[in-house]
Parts: C-alpha cells; sequence; structure tokens
C-alpha cells in the first residue's frame, strides 16, 4: 500500500509540472514578442481567460502546490513583485482594475518602458522553465538558487552566484545583482562584481547607492586593471544613468602614498539628493593581497571613520551600510569587509566571517590564501595593540 500511496503522490504532482511548463512555454514567447502599441491595444484580452498575462500568473501561481519548487517559489515571488509602469508585475493578469486604467491612459514613453521590463522578465522566467524540467525529470531541487539578475550583472550567476536571500532591491522591488554581506547575524556591508558597462546596470546601481544612503563606496579595482578591463570610470566625473544624475569632485589622493583617492559624489534622482563618499585604492592587485598590512588596517579605519549623517556603523537592515566591490565581489570585496569585522571586533574569529560571508552571498568569498593570510596578520596586529 504504501508503494502505491507514493504513486498517487507523484501522479498529482506530475500534472500540475506539465500543466506549469506547457503554460509557460507557450506565455513567455507571446509575451517577448510584445510592443507598447499590442499591450494597449490587447490589454484585456492579455489579461484574460486564456490570455498570456492571466495565464503566466496562474501557472506560477500554481508553483505553490509543488513542493520541490521552493527555490522557484522564492525566485518567481521576486520577479512578480518588480513594478511595472503603476502596480507590481503580479497585477497585471487581471482586468478592469488599475493596470488597465493606467495601460489605458500611459504615454508611448512610458508602454515602453513597461514592456521593456516584462521583456526582461520573461528572459528570466526562462531560468524557471528550465528548472521545472529538471524537476520533471526527476532531478532534485537544488537546495540553493542563485537570485535573478535581470541582465544586470557583470558576470554569469555560474561563476558569480548570488545568493536570492540576501540580495539587495530597489524601492520598486528590481533585484540588483548585490547582496548584504552579514556576521554573526548583522549586516556589515553590501557587495558586488564592479557593475556592468550598460546604462541599465549603472542606473540600478546609483539608485541603490541613493536609496540605501550607503556609507560610503569602496572600489577596489586598481587603475591597472580598469584599464585593462575597459571598466566605466563612474565614479569620478559628471555622468546620466537613466534618472539618475552623478557629478563626482576629488577630495584628496594624499593618502598612503597616494594609493587612494577620494571623492566626493553627488547623487540626485527626481526630488532625492545624496552626497556619498568614494574611496578609490588604485594599487590592490587582483588575487593578491594589499602592499602592507598596514594600509589594510589604514583603510578599514577610513571606510568606518567615511559613516555621515548620523549612519550606524552596524545598520539592522541594508540601509547606511558601506557599498565594496572589487572585479568579481569575492576576494578583495570580502577582504576588506573581513577587515571592518576586525575593527568592529579583533577576536572575531576569521573561520566563522569567511563562512558567514559565503552563506550570505556566495561559496567563492574569500577565497584567496594570500588574502586571508593578510587579514590573519592584521589580526595578530589588533590584539597585539589591545593587549599593550
Amino acid at each position: 500500500m504504501a508503494e502505491k500511496n507514493n504513486d498517487v503522490g507523484a501522479e498529482s504532482k506530475q500534472p500540475l509540472l506539465d500543466i506549469a511548463l506547457k503554460g509557460l512555454k507557450r506565455t513567455l514567447p507571446q509575451l517577448e514578442q510584445m510592443d507598447g502599441n499590442s499591450l494597449r491595444e490587447n490589454f484585456q484580452e492579455m489579461a484574460s481567460g486564456n490570455g498570456p498575462l492571466r495565464s503566466l500568473m496562474t501557472n506560477l501561481q500554481n508553483l505553490n502546490k509543488i513542493p520541490e519548487a521552493k527555490q522557484l517559489k522564492d525566485y518567481v515571488t521576486t520577479l512578480t513583485n518588480i513594478q511595472v509602469g503603476v502596480a507590481r508585475f503580479s497585477q497585471w493578469g487581471t482586468c478592469g482594475g488599475e493596470v488597465e486604467r493606467w495601460v489605458d491612459k500611459a504615454s508611448t514613453h512610458e508602454l515602453t518602458q513597461a514592456v521593456k521590463k516584462i521583456h526582461v522578465i520573461a528572459k528570466e522566467l526562462k531560468n524557471v522553465t528550465a528548472e521545472l524540467e529538471k524537476i520533471e525529470a526527476g532531478a532534485p531541487m537544488p537546495q540553493t538558487m542563485s537570485g535573478p539578475t535581470l541582465g544586470l550583472a557583470r558576470f554569469a550567476v555560474s561563476s558569480i552566484p548570488i545568493n536570492q536571500q540576501t540580495q539587495v532591491k530597489l524601492s520598486d522591488g528590481m533585484p540588483v545583482p548585490v547582496n548584504t554581506l552579514t556576521f554573526d547575524g548583522k549586516p556589515v556591508a553590501l557587495a558586488g562584481s564592479y557593475p556592468k558597462n550598460t546604462p541599465d546596470a549603472l542606473e540600478a546601481h546609483m539608485k541603490m547607492l541613493l536609496e540605501k544612503e550607503c556609507s560610503c563606496l569602496v572600489v577596489l579595482t586598481s587603475e591597472d586593471q580598469m584599464q585593462a578591463k575597459q571598466l566605466p570610470p563612474y565614479f569620478r566625473g559628471r555622468y546620466t544613468f537613466g534618472e539618475v544624475h552623478t557629478n563626482s569632485q576629488k577630495v584628496s589622493s594624499a593618502s598612503q602614498g597616494e594609493a587612494i583617492d577620494q571623492y566626493n559624489m553627488q547623487l540626485s534622482c527626481g526630488e532625492k539628493r545624496y552626497t556619498i563618499p568614494v574611496l578609490h585604492v588604485k594599487n590592490w592587485p587582483d588575487h593578491q593581497p594589499l602592499p602592507s598590512t598596514d594600509q589594510l588596517e589604514y583603510l578599514a579605519d577610513r571606510v568606518k571613520n567615511s559613516n555621515q549623517n548620523g549612519a550606524p556603523g552596524r545598520s539592522s537592515s541594508d540601509k547606511h551600510l558601506p557599498m565594496i566591490h572589487c572585479l568579481g565581489g569575492v576576494g578583495r570585496t570580502g577582504t576588506m569587509a573581513a577587515a571592518l569585522v576586525l575593527k568592529d571586533n579583533p577576536h572575531s574569529n576569521l573561520e566563522q566571517v569567511r563562512a558567514d560571508f559565503r552563506n550570505s552571498r556566495n561559496n567563492r568569498m574569500l577565497e584567496d590564501a594570500s588574502q586571508f593570510v593578510q587579514l590573519k596578520a592584521m589580526q595578530a596586529q589588533l590584539l597585539m595593540t589591545t593587549a599593550s
């Protein structure tokens, strides 16, 4: 009898999988072909009956009934919570409400922007289709799944994973390829890769700095690496990235033998204004330690002293934290964040710091042995100072 019950469970799950898979495979290509005109003309039809928007939302809700799809549910929730036009995307599968009224009155530009967002969401949902196919084939669902990037990430998630549980989101629900690093349950810093050189990625990065009121921006990518990789020097000069305007002035470059440049970067988006201190460390080679342990400690002091507007050094959320990135956002970035932990408490267990950072971003954090050795040297210096 036990075997029979198991078969029944498998059979009841299988139709839901089939329905969800077929529904997604039918609706996603239709949404990718949609433009602003067809959205306005056909919204009622698309958001009712068997229309692609209505059908998509129904199939995504069916994932709640598939126990193996837990990681997919979190992924889908992030995507359906993204603001599209007047409402969250989850509201776009219904007629007669605020979405329909908005579509009817929206400008051509507004509709174009809405369709652009729906296109990137639909593209991201193809990852859900791929995972459902694996489940249907009998593969176990992974315990962790990298968060959605919507084309904003510099690196593929197969190379630099992004823990979706700690992924930073903008006020409109848009997830960015950045994580909140925590140690012992407390936020330490925001960590990500060097922003991708596209208008959308740079705009999202700047909005995050503005909305999260980051205490400072710490760029650990050396000048040589920036030139070799043709990375955008977005933190110096004057730019417009979508809705965000920036104006960055150099404050000093006398620190540590002119190895660290400091800027004050003014950000504005609509009515919001924010000025963020920027520290650019120009002499930290990739996969290697800084030239001296003293420079690492000095840099940690500078970051901690950058807290402004009464921002606490240790917030209870993802606001008022330093935003740190190098190129990939794992080695130098993890080392810098760990140095902040040591300045808070030199007795901290560095192995536990590394484990917590890997849990809160990805399993590559603090992967370079020579950088970890330098952290231990800094810890020894701090402990000697506190003991004397």
